[in-house]
């Protein structure tokens, strides 16, 4: 069996698409998945099942959202390794700086061969593709500032979900621990 990250998009934002994560939890367990828990209210479903089945996996929670979203149900599963390379490939040393952000977002596959990131795509300190991931640092730009994703799906042309730094190293950490 291998751990698995579901990662759903736009779930629980601003009063949209709200999911409650005990039944997400228990149509995770219909669909015979084990070990299941969630992390947040924001949309982080942990669970082992059969490996390579990631494309599966995305489509069956995917339908299974659909009851619950006025948008098209969006999720992105990461094996647990591959959450642990996201968190040992990341380029964050040291502390945040006040008033900055690190975040991860998990794109829907890879934009293009070799693709690299519109230098005007965003308002970040910092920003760096690597297949299909985006990691970067942002501050609050008077007060505009939230999560990159938006704007990282629109430069790119593919889906994407942001974390925060923090999330995915616990998610990375719960994963890894489902793995054992």
């Amino acid at each position: 069996m291998t751990a698995y990250v579901a990662l759903l998009r736009g779930v629980n934002v601003g009063g949209r698409n709200r999911v409650p994560m005990e039944a997400l939890r228990k149509d995770l367990d219909a669909l015979g998945y084990e070990e299941v828990s969630t992390y947040l209210l924001s949309g982080n479903a942990l669970f082992r099942a059969g490996a390579h089945q990631t494309h599966a996996i995305r489509k069956a929670v995917e339908a299974r959202l659909a009851r619950f979203m006025t948008t098209e149900p969006v999720v992105f599963v990461r094996e647990s390794s591959q959450m642990s390379r996201s968190v040992k490939g990341a380029p964050f040393r040291g502390p945040e700086r006040e008033g900055a952000h690190r975040y991860v977002t998990f794109l829907e596959r890879a934009p293009w061969p070799g693709g690299r990131l519109p230098v005007s795509a965003l308002e970040l300190d910092y920003r760096l593709l690597r297949g299909a991931e985006v990691y970067s640092v942002g501050s609050r730009i008077k007060g505009r500032f939230g999560y990159p994703g938006p704007s990282l799906e629109k430069a790119l042309g593919v889906r994407a979900t942001t974390r925060t730094f923090a999330v995915v190293q616990e998610l990375a950490r719960r994963a890894a621990a489902l793995e054992r």
